[in-house]
């Protein structure tokens, strides 16, 4: 497959005045991927400056990947609780066969 090239935001800098937005850069990282997967070492850009409505586009893409984490981490979480109590109903199942009493020789 082939190497693609994608630039992301890597640090965002907002200024206010006393009246409101007043300027914003942003620094972007560009990064190298094969089959979804980051090859190299992400290049670092020089800050630009970006406008008000930029920020908002910026923020609210970036808002919604960490959404998107989350809700990943989430459900990892869940799939990880339901395994564990799997684990532990076995584990009393296991520990109650041990507690019975050895059948009778004879």
């Amino acid at each position: 497959m082939p190497i693609t090239r994608e630039t992301r935001p890597y640090e965002i800098l907002v200024r206010f005045n006393p009246d409101g937005f007043q300027g914003a850069h942003v620094i972007d990282f560009d990064l190298f991927l094969e089959d979804g997967k980051h090859v190299g070492t992400p290049t670092i850009g020089q800050a630009r400056a970006i406008t008000q409505a930029e920020v908002g586009d910026i923020l609210g893409s970036q808002n919604a990947l960490l959404i998107e984490a989350a809700q990943a981490a989430r459900d990892e979480k869940a799939e990880a609780v339901s395994a564990r109590s799997a684990a532990e109903a076995r584990v009393a199942v296991l520990e109650a066969a041990l507690a019975q009493p050895a059948p009778a020789e004879g």
